[in-house]
């Protein structure tokens, strides 16, 4: 299934923006893709482009907004455990979000995970 609109700006305005959605069989949102026409009539037709990956239970995987990806992964309880984008990885507990403290030690790394007034540390690859 493929949707797509158009803005109608108003006379003071220079560009134009569309928008293309894509979703799955499921109806989750798969694609997004924006792109502007300047008043001039030249087109550029992706200014933005969004790619989302979903699981079997609708569940969000991962996010690519022009090449910036986040991975999310969830305990057996379809609970939101864990979200990397970049180098930032956070961390969930029971859906709640957990503060998270990275340290190097000489050649060992560390992630300490604080929540509810508990501490859990895992070392780092």
């Amino acid at each position: 299934m493929n949707y797509r609109t158009e803005a109608t700006p108003d006379e003071s305005r220079k560009t134009r923006n569309s928008h293309a959605y894509e979703y799955d069989a499921n109806g989750n949102l798969v694609y997004v893709n924006t792109g502007r026409t300047k008043k001039d009539g030249t087109t550029d037709e992706k200014t933005h482009e969004r790619k989302l990956k979903w699981d079997e239970e609708n569940r969000l995987l991962a996010s690519d907004d022009d090449g910036f990806v986040t991975n999310y992964w969830y305990d057996a309880d379809g609970e939101s455990t864990v979200k990397t984008s970049g180098d930032s990885e956070q961390v969930y507990v029971n859906s709640e979000f957990a503060d998270t403290i990275k340290i190097t030690t000489g050649n060992k790394k560390f992630c300490f995970i604080l929540h509810n007034h508990s501490i859990l540390a895992k070392p780092l690859k």
